[in-house]
Parts: structure tokens; sequence; C-alpha cells
């Protein structure tokens, strides 16, 4: 072979080599590709599903029922998922890209507000306006990167897995939180100071309280209150601001500080809209004062009584409980009587079964009165311990006369022994002070004592129970 054929197939050998590599350059799918996944993206991003399932060359179901963004539920939540959707952008990384001539695959980087983020921030929601405003000031974003892939079909260019673009749609489904109606918050109400059926005696002034519950404490309530009497209005209030309230309050005093009217009160309460929240009653009523005669003092009658045995009055006021392990120490200001003290004979107002029984009277000088007396029913203080509460709420009922009777039970320590009490609250009505009976059982195994103070105060009770003590 000659040099000149050699020279003519080394030249149409590299032409060969030259024109097949011109050729896979030419052949090349990356630009087309490239264009695709843009419009694609756009589309995705304007949840065009027409024009997806266009590039896509089929249809999805799952993917049409993410980018609808609405399910059926709340027209609000469905517009919150248009929010978040709002925010959605995309980034090609063409530096992704692989394929040949006939198949090709790029990443998509889609960027959305982390709405997860936002409910963090803001546990309820008002309305839209206030979900699209948390929106906006959430500078927290989620990150998401698609690799959607391409293929030549009958000589076009379509997206083989068209289904992962749900991915960018995790909230297609979320169940934002949307305040519910205002009355939806309120778990009941109450008036400051009533009684058992909402009755308000003697008073100056009404407060009238709703209890805020559930998601209702997280907002912020504009409201304003009216009141009415037997349906007479009496009063609108300004609009009130409560900031994540527990409760939300009303009040309505009289002008010029008297006693309200008898009667029947309604508060309501409406938004800033005038939408009704709640509506409250209260009877307001009046104690009738039965004018008692004013008793004559025991002593000055004639009728004075002796005492019993174990009566004894130091003047340091330690006065030893008989037969027992305890001692009384009377508080500063108390005075043991003597028995021929007229204010000994007046506290025992002629009875001499208790002054037989009693070992202690004394009083204060601000009318306050002590009579300690042993009871002698035969049954030790465990037995009358058991039915102390029925006594007292038994003697309570014997001063309805009087006025407006309140029975308070309660007990007190003294070393590991805790004896029953009870407090009988006498009210008299407008502008007369109240009457407090308060007594207190004391005693061991076999012996049982009554502790009495008369006053008008439910503390002095704890004052002298403050001074027992076992030794």
């Amino acid at each position: 072979m000659n040099e000149r054929f050699k020279k003519t197939i080394s030249l149409a050998i590299c032409s060969s080599m030259l024109l097949s590599m011109a050729s896979c350059s030419l052949l090349s799918i990356e630009d087309k590709v490239l264009d695709l996944a843009d419009d694609l993206a756009k589309a995705v991003v304007a949840r065009d599903y027409n024009k997806v399932i266009k590039l896509a060359g089929k249809e999805d179901d799952d993917l049409e029922a993410a980018m609808s963004l609405s399910t059926d539920t709340s027209a609000q939540i469905n517009d919150a998922r248009e929010v978040i959707a709002n925010t959605l952008t995309y980034e090609i990384d063409e530096d992704s890209y692989k394929g040949d001539s006939k198949m090709g695959s790029v990443d998509i980087v889609f960027t959305y507000v982390d709405y997860e983020k936002v409910e963090e921030e803001v546990p309820v929601f008002v309305d839209i306006d206030d979900f699209e405003e948390a929106v906006e000031d959430c500078k927290d974003t989620v990150e998401k990167t698609i690799t959607f892939k391409f293929a030549k079909k009958n000589g076009d260019i379509v997206c083989t897995n068209i289904g992962v673009a749900s991915d960018i749609f995790p909230y297609a489904t979320e169940e934002f939180n949307f305040a519910l109606g205002p009355v939806e918050y309120i778990g009941g109400f109450d008036f400051v100071g009533s009684n058992t059926g909402f009755v308000c005696n003697d008073v100056t002034s009404l407060t009238c309280e709703l209890s805020v519950i559930g998601d209702g404490q997280y907002l912020t309530w504009e409201y304003y209150y009216t009141v009415e009497a037997d349906g007479t209005s009496l009063y609108q209030s300004d609009t009130i601001t409560e900031e994540n309230p527990t409760e939300l309050t009303a009040t309505y005093s009289s002008d010029d500080g008297e006693l309200l009217p008898d009667g029947e009160y309604y508060f309501g309460f409406y938004t800033v809209n005038s939408e009704f929240i709640y509506g409250a009653y209260c009877d307001v009523t009046h104690t009738e004062i039965t004018p008692s005669p004013t008793p004559t003092p025991v002593p000055y009658s004639g009728q004075n009584v002796t005492p019993g045995a174990e009566y004894t009055y130091p003047e340091d006021g330690i006065v030893a409980v008989p037969g027992t392990d305890m001692v009384f120490d009377l508080p500063d200001g108390y005075v043991c009587l003597a028995p021929e003290d007229p204010k000994y004979q007046e506290i025992m107002d002629g009875d001499q079964w208790m002054a037989d029984n009693a070992f202690l009277c004394a009083d204060n000088g601000e009318g306050a009165d002590v009579v300690v007396i042993r009871l002698t029913s035969g049954q030790g203080y465990e037995a009358q311990a058991d039915g102390f509460s029925e006594t007292v709420e038994a003697l309570a009922s014997s001063y309805t006369q009087y006025g407006m009777v309140t029975t308070i039970n309660t007990s007190y320590y003294v070393g590991d022994r805790n004896f029953p009490a009870g407090i009988i609250i006498v009210s008299r009505g407008y502008g007369e002070s109240d009457i407090c009976i308060s007594l207190c059982l004391i005693g061991d195994e076999d012996d049982a004592f009554l502790v009495t103070v008369l006053s008008d105060s439910q503390s002095d009770l704890s004052d002298i129970m403050a001074g027992l003590s076992i030794v």
C-alpha cells in the first residue's frame, strides 16, 4: 500500500470521527429540557393545572387536588392556603442537569413561607387579613428541591414524573386555626358577691364577669356592654380592649353611692360591631330590718347567776382547760371577768346552766365576748365532733329572724389535733354591722368543751384559738 493511499484512509477516518462528534452535539436535548423545565415551574407556581398536564402529556388526579388547595372546609382555611401558595417562588439548578439525546433531568428549587412557624407565633387567627399579615411578617422560608425527569415521546419532550410536584403543596390539606364566634369562647358568668341564684343583696354596684375559655384567651377582645333594670336602659359603656383575657368584666354603680334599687338587672356584652356576645341577669334585693327591742342587761334586773366550781378568772389570762392537757393564753386586751363584774352577768344573761358549766368568760372591751363551757351531754369529744357541722347549721337557723344568715365551716389545728369550728354570720342590712357567732369544739376522749365568741369579726375566734396550746 503506497503512502498516498494511507493518507487518504487516515483523512477519511478523521472526518468520520468529527462528523460523529458533531452529530452527538446536535442531538443533545439539554437546552430544550431547561426551557421546558422553566415553563413547567412557572405553571406549577401559578397552579395552572391545564398547562402542567399539557407539558406532562398526561393527567394526575392527586396533583390536581393538591394544586386546587380546596377541600370541604371553611372558606377562610382555603383562602389561607392561597396566601401560602402566593409566596411560592422557584429557581432552576442548571448545573444539576443530567441527560443524553433521549432523556434528561434537572432540579428545581421551590421556596415558600414556613407556615408552621406562622402557626407557632399565632395560635389562632381572627380572620384572613390577620393570617395574611402574619405571613407577611414571617421571615422564615422552606426550600424544597424537586428533580423533574423528561424524555422524548413521539417527537416531543415531556415531563415523565409530574406527580412529584405535589410535594410542593404540603399545606394543601392544612387546617389553619381561625377564631370561632365570640360566644363559643364564653364559659359562663358570675356576679361578684352574689349568692346562689345570682342574687345580690344591699349593693351599691354590680360587677358581672364572663369567663373566657379555650382559644379565646389568645385573642384581643374589643367589646362594650349595656345595663338594663327591669327592661329600662341604664347605661352603655365605651369600647373596652382586653388582650389574652381570662374574663371580660362589666361594672355598674349607682350615681350617688346609695344602694341600687331592687329589680332584675341585665348585662349585655357586644363586639365593637354590635355583634351579641353574651347576656347575664342578676336580681338585686334589700334586707328588711325588723327592729328588735333592746334587751335589758340581766345584772340590772336582779337575776344574777353564780359561777360553777371550775370557773376561774386569773389576771394574767392564762386558763387551763379542766381535766385536759390544754391551756388558753388569752390575746392582749382580753380580761377574765370576775363573777361580780356586771359584764360577766350580762354575758351569762341569767342562764344558770351556762354559769355552772363555764370555766372561762372574758371580753376585750371592744365588743368581743368569749365563753368556754363544759358540755355535759354524756357524749365524749369524738362523738360530738362527728356531727358538729350539723349542730352549727341547726343553730344558724335560729338567727334568720335577725337578717341574712351565712354559715362557714372550718377547723383549727392545735399541735397535731384538728378541732372542728363553725362561724355564723348574721348580715343585718345596709348601715348595720354584721354579727358573728363563732364556735369551736375542743376536748379529748373523755371531755368536750365549746368555745363561743360573740363579736362583729370572723377573725376573733382565730385570735382565741391561736392562744390555745397543749402542754
